[in-house]
């Protein structure tokens, strides 16, 4: 199930690219924003954007600094949609090391020989 939008409550080099990724799957997007941040690039992409009051970070924390927190909170549809979300950073950032290393390792071995490999350990 692909969602209708998604709200960006995020700034800079990061949301733009939460932008465009949401654009190429037909996802609405609104972002946020504080009011020091009322001419950001993430601002004129997203379809919508909506003021918060307050001025950096803290406007993104809401009322005495709860922010979006939902398991703290009790909304537990939130905490299984972030929970999701760092389930899927985790996968793409070991998929992405793994890659890397399978790369290098292809274009000159990381193994060290057997020899070397059997002097650096205790085994008699």
């Amino acid at each position: 199930m692909t969602p209708s939008s998604l709200l960006i409550a995020n700034r800079g080099e990061i949301a733009i690219r939460i932008v465009r990724a949401a654009a190429e799957m037909g996802i609405r997007t609104v972002a946020v924003f504080p009011d020091d941040d009322s001419n950001s690039l993430h601002t004129r992409k997203a379809d919508e954007a909506r003021r918060l009051n307050g001025v950096g970070a803290a406007a993104y924390l809401g009322k005495s600094g709860q922010g979006v927190t939902g398991l703290l909170h009790g909304d537990w549809s939130q905490f299984v949609v972030q929970l999701g979300g760092a389930t899927l950073l985790a996968i793409y950032a070991f998929g992405a090391t793994y890659v890397v290393f399978k790369a290098v390792n292809a274009w000159r071995s990381m193994r060290v020989s057997k020899k070397v490999e059997l002097e650096g350990l205790d085994v008699p």
